[in-house]
């Protein structure tokens, strides 16, 4: 039997966009839902090997740096907090910033990793942050246009947009944040590939 398909670009719900592209998420969640552990303290080993699901291999050495370059209070104390405003996610960002800078680390304007590390002191509040989920989002709002393709997210204060809106999607819809995550990432791989032409 023939199997002829077409993809139709249709408006969904976030229900249905999340239940559909959450199917293309293709990396392994173990090692994340094996370290993260929202409820109670880090060691050490649970920092790095976050660190290295984020990074992947090709990065694995300079991401363990970066996990090893904030003392594992900064996560811990972060935690008894179990909710971060704008306010108190700006006070960990410039934390953990000072210290990768004292280590050496984040000369560069680039916020993914220092995003990523208050997510593991914060996941309940404070979501991932990269280009797929940046694409994701600004072309679910509809600002994302050809020119920014090419680009990546560099500002803070567009993560705290984002973080507003994801929160907002997670709790207006009764989602889960991971499926969230995972359907993000993998509609803004594809918006990075060939195939965003179908849309």
């Amino acid at each position: 039997m023939s199997r002829f398909l077409t993809l139709v670009p249709a408006a969904v719900s976030a229900t249905e966009f999340v239940e559909f592209w959450r199917r293309f998420y293709t990396d392994t969640d173990a090692a994340y839902f094996g370290n993260i552990g929202p409820d109670g303290n880090l060691a050490t080993d649970n920092v790095l090997a976050l660190m290295r699901w984020k990074s992947g291999p090709r990065h694995e050495t300079r991401a363990e740096g970066f996990g090893r370059a904030v003392p594992l209070q900064v996560f811990n104390d972060a935690r008894a907090k179990r909710t971060f405003d704008d306010v108190e996610l700006r006070a960990a960002y410039d934390e953990i910033t000072h210290f990768l800078r004292r280590a050496g680390h984040q000369r560069s304007d680039g916020i993914i990793w220092r995003i990523f590390l208050c997510h593991i002191a914060q996941p309940q509040t404070t979501p991932i942050y990269d280009v797929n989920v940046w694409r994701a989002w600004g072309f679910i709002e509809e600002w994302l246009d050809a020119d920014y393709l090419a680009q990546r997210p560099n500002r803070f204060a567009t993560y705290l947009d984002y973080r507003r809106w994801f929160n907002g999607l997670v709790s207006t819809y009764s989602l889960d944040s991971r499926e969230v995550d995972r359907a993000l990432m993998a509609f803004g791989q594809f918006l990075g590939s060939r195939w965003r032409g179908l849309l």
